[in-house]
């Protein structure tokens, strides 16, 4: 009995439902002032709505959220917003967008989430141990990238680092892991974005690596970022 015990500590422990679920990374390519970008994106943390614009030629700003759609009530949800503002610096001819150009851009910004996550560890035919946990949660973000735009097709590389403080936490697994509520996490994305010159197709795969061991944090990552969706520019300037 003592041994499924522990086996079943053990258990809880590896599995503990993830609580950070990062957002798709933002990667809008505003060549100009009166340029906005607006994504609908199916990723790993289910839903992302993301929303970009260009206020001068070099500066832009950019919100998004991310849901799962679920009640407050229920066993699992997730919730997540932010904002920030970036800049951009591109080679491309705005005249003649069908040559391929290079760019960089680097944005910092705010969010804030609220998630509850549950896992079921079975450990023997009888004993099945329900990991939970629940918390509210602050991320501050800066990220830079760069890449290549052409009217049709867009190729980038971001790398975003994010410093996540958990608030408020509750979980059943507290024992069993650090007692850190803090983490900093990196998290390199490749996106692709391909069509026309106005609507495309968006995917995004990426990785998010934790700067801390398991051991040391009290809560987990959902380490595997993939987002697929689509990509609608609009130009307010023209």
């Amino acid at each position: 009995m003592k041994n499924i015990w522990i086996l079943g500590l053990m258990a809880m422990a590896s599995c503990s439902p993830p609580l950070y679920l990062p957002n798709t990374v933002q990667a809008p390519t505003l060549l100009e002032q009166g340029e906005v970008e607006v994504g609908t994106y199916w990723g790993s943390d289910n839903l992302n709505v993301q929303v970009a614009g260009a206020v001068t030629d070099k500066i832009g700003i950019l919100a998004s959220g991310a849901s799962d759609f679920n009640s407050m009530s229920d066993s699992t949800y997730h919730h997540f917003g932010e904002v920030g503002i970036g800049y951009t610096h591109h080679w491309a001819d705005l005249e003649n967008r069908s040559k391929v150009a290079p760019l960089i851009m680097g944005f910092a910004g705010y969010g804030a989430g609220v998630v509850r996550g549950e896992n079921d560890s079975g450990v023997s035919d009888d004993n099945t141990f329900t990991s939970y946990g629940w918390g509210m949660y602050d991320r501050v973000f800066f990220q830079l990238g760069g890449g290549f735009t052409q009217k049709n097709v867009e190729l980038l590389f971001n790398l975003r680092t994010t410093y996540v403080t958990f608030h408020k936490l509750e979980t059943n697994f507290a024992n069993l892991r650090g007692t850190s509520r803090e983490n900093v996490f990196l998290e390199p994305t490749l996106t692709l974005k391909a069509g026309g010159e106005r609507l495309k197709f968006f995917g995004q795969l990426g990785w998010a690596y934790s700067s801390k061991e398991m051991s040391e944090v009290a809560f987990r990552q959902e380490p595997l970022m993939l987002s697929l969706g689509i990509n609608y520019q609009l130009n307010f300037k023209k």
